[in-house]
C-alpha cells in the first residue's frame, strides 16, 4: 500500500489534470469540494430535467483503490514495477436513471427519432395490400400497423395514448402517399449534435 502522502500528491495531481482537461476543452465546470468519491477525484455531468431538478448522469472517475486491491502492476520505462491508475467511466450513469430523466423531460412524448414506435399506420376498410406498400416504403423506421376491425377513433385514441408521434390514416380512396412519406422521413431524421454549440 502506498503511504498517505503519496496518495495526497496523486490525488492533487489527478484533480489538476481533470481541471486542465476541462479548461483546455473550454468546458464550463465548477469544483465541488468534498463531493469526490473516496477512491479518487471525478468529473460528473449534471443535467436538469424538465422541472429543474439536477441529475448526475455521466461520470469519469479516477480510482487509486482498485489497482491496490487487485495488486495490479506494470513495468515502466525504467524497467521497474509501477502501480497504474484506473479510470472508470459511466457514459449514461445508470441506464435506468438516464431513461427515467429522458422520459420525464419529454413527458413521455419522445422525439420521433427516439420513439420506440415512430409511426402507426391506421387503416379504414380493406386496404391491407396498400398498407403493406406504405410499410415497405418506411421499412427503415419503426412502424406499427393497426388493421383491426374497430372504429378509427379508437385506433387514434390508442395511438395517441401510446404517444406514437406520427399516425398515417389510409382508406380505400387514398392513392398518393409519396409526398406524405417524404415529409415523415424529414421529421424523423436523427438530429445532428455538435460539441461546438
Amino acid at each position: 500500500m502506498v503511504d498517505g502522502i503519496e496518495i495526497d500528491k496523486d490525488w492533487d495531481n489527478a484533480t489538476n489534470s481533470l481541471k486542465q482537461s476541462l479548461t483546455e476543452l473550454e468546458v464550463p465546470f465548477q469544483t465541488a469540494e468534498g463531493e469526490g468519491a473516496f477512491y479518487g477525484p471525478k468529473i460528473d455531468l449534471h443535467a436538469k430535467d424538465a422541472i429543474g431538478r439536477r441529475w448526475q448522469l455521466s461520470t469519469i472517475q479516477i480510482d487509486f483503490a482498485q489497482p491496490d486491491n487487485f495488486d495490479i502492476e506494470y513495468v515502466n520505462s525504467d524497467n521497474k514495477k509501477s502501480r497504474p491508475v484506473m479510470i472508470h467511466r459511466a457514459l449514461l450513469g445508470s441506464v435506468e436513471r438516464f431513461t427515467a430523466v429522458l422520459l420525464e423531460h419529454y413527458a413521455g412524448n419522445l422525439p420521433g427519432w427516439l420513439s420506440p414506435i415512430q409511426i402507426d399506420v391506421l387503416t379504414i376498410g380493406n386496404v391491407n395490400e396498400y398498407a403493406q406498400t406504405i410499410i415497405e416504403d418506411l421499412k427503415s423506421y419503426r412502424v406499427n400497423l393497426d388493421d383491426r376491425n374497430i372504429r378509427l377513433g379508437e385506433k387514434l385514441h390508442n395511438s395517441e395514448k401510446s404517444k406514437t408521434p406520427i399516425q398515417i390514416i389510409i382508406g380505400e380512396k387514398d392513392v398518393d402517399y409519396k409526398k406524405a412519406i417524404n415529409s415523415i422521413k424529414k421529421s424523423l431524421k436523427e438530429p445532428e449534435f455538435s460539441l461546438d454549440g
